[in-house]
């Protein structure tokens, strides 16, 4: 089994709720990483994050808003 492991960093403004597409930093990665088939397994240490998805992708303004 192939193993791969990276790392990005996303830089928010403090007080705001920003909504960060991060589907380029995970497709360099994917792309990187050599795999064609797997399991993607994303990891934020020390961080409150959530990932969004389909159904809400237009929900959300880049700031937070709706």
């Amino acid at each position: 089994m192939k193993l791969h492991t990276a790392t990005f960093t996303l830089d928010t403004e403090e007080g705001t709720a920003p909504y960060v597409d991060i589907k380029p930093h995970l497709r360099q990665i994917v792309k990187a990483s050599g795999i064609h088939t797997g399991i993607f397994a994303l990891f934020s240490p020390h961080t409150t994050f959530a990932i969004f998805f389909g159904e809400f992708a237009h929900v959300y303004t880049t700031q937070g808003g709706e």
